[in-house]
């Protein structure tokens, strides 16, 4: 047995173990909570080459974008949530979330799971994001009206093209079934390790035969959290390897970044790459900043992204940079409003050509 399964079994194992512990006080009856939220999108850019075909990640529900046109895309999630501890003061939790509008190679629950936490740290079992994805820091933090989004209005989508923001992560196993843990915040520090057995497994009724290889995957990350003053920080490295949806070679990524808040102001800046990421042979770079401002109800940030990727030893190279402003509003209520500008050029020496893409993308968000 490797070591990252035999690490993966005997977190599990100690967490089942604190299930059987005694105590004196009977545990309260878990509380169900329910809550999500609705994005409506309205965007248009000035595609200069209709040589791109635009298309995004997640699909939404009103299709694509084409040259100067105007469109509506959304997408929003009810999600369920049940809570409780256990005789011994043990938490733990279960959760659903139910996608209103996602990529058809799911069925039932976008991400399900258990967890279980307490002095030890954190336990998570079932198909949700793992340790790097949650871990890692970027620029693209500060966003206010997402990365993902991004790539739906003005992004080139090629067999193996960058995607404007929504490109910045590492490849990593999704949310296909995983055992996750996170030691506690020890002197400022933390880790995390997320180890999935199958890449072609979605942890539901059903296995996402999107993905290819029946191999597994594993992220791990590290960061520390502080304070200097009146600034707090945190930085964090974050990897990744194994099969993944995208490559059926080996996926290994890397990624650093760190982020300073002081008082209403905070920076954050990353940089990640992954080898054999969409395909064998391929490269992919990409390092982002971001400054922004926290108003309480009203937040504006600048966020730069540039991103490569290089696919058989150089053959075919593309690159993007995007630059944007965009600025968000609270109404209260659960209701809130954002306005992003974008300034995004491509370039690649492939099949396609060059491409410049202005756009603006308006926000319309509830939560409940």
């Amino acid at each position: 047995m490797t070591f990252k399964k035999t690490l993966a079994v005997t977190t599990a194992l100690s967490a089942v173990a604190l299930l059987a512990a005694n105590a004196a006080v009977a545990a309260e009856k878990p509380k169900l909570r329910i809550d999500g939220y609705q994005e409506v999108y309205f965007g248009v850019g000035d595609v200069s080459n209709n040589g791109f075909t635009n298309a995004g990640t997640p699909v939404y529900a009103s299709g694509k974008t084409t040259d100067a046109a105007f469109t509506i895309l959304n997408y929003g999630e009810i999600r369920l949530r049940a809570d409780g501890a256990t005789d011994s003061g043990m938490k733990w939790g279960v959760k659903f979330e139910m996608a209103v509008d996602d990529s058809a190679t799911k069925t039932g629950a976008d991400e399900a799971g258990i967890y279980m936490s307490g002095s030890w740290g954190k336990l998570e079992i079932g198909n949700d994001d793992g340790a790097a994805d949650k871990m890692q820091i970027g620029g693209t933090n500060l966003n206010t009206i997402g990365s993902n989004i991004i790539g739906a209005f003005f992004g080139p989508r090629g067999s193996n093209s960058l995607r404007a923001e929504d490109q910045t992560n590492l490849a990593e196993g999704a949310d296909n079934t995983k055992v996750t843990y996170y030691t506690p915040r020890v002197s400022g520090f933390q880790a995390g390790f997320s180890y999935a057995p199958r890449a072609d497994a979605t942890g539901t009724t059903v296995d996402d035969t999107s993905n290819t290889g029946s191999g597994g995957n594993w992220e791990a990350g590290l960061s520390y959290a502080g304070k200097a003053g009146d600034a707090k920080f945190e930085i964090a490295a974050v990897a990744t390897e194994g099969k993944t949806e995208r490559s059926t070679e080996n996926t290994k990524g890397r990624g650093i970044g760190g982020s300073v808040e002081v008082g209403a102001f905070s920076v954050a800046a990353g940089y990640s790459s992954n080898d054999n990421w969409r395909k064998a042979n391929s490269e992919q770079k990409a390092w982002s900043l971001g400054a922004g401002y926290n108003g309480g109800k009203w937040s504006v940030a600048v966020v730069y992204v540039d991103q490569e990727l290089k696919v058989n030893s150089n053959t075919n190279k593309d690159e993007s940079t995007n630059l944007s402003l965009q600025a968000g509003y609270n109404l209260g209520g659960g209701l809130s409003t954002a306005l992003g500008i974008y300034a995004l050029e491509m370039k690649s020496n492939g099949t396609r050509r060059n491409e410049t893409s202005p756009g603006v993308i308006a926000k319309i968000e509830a939560r409940f």
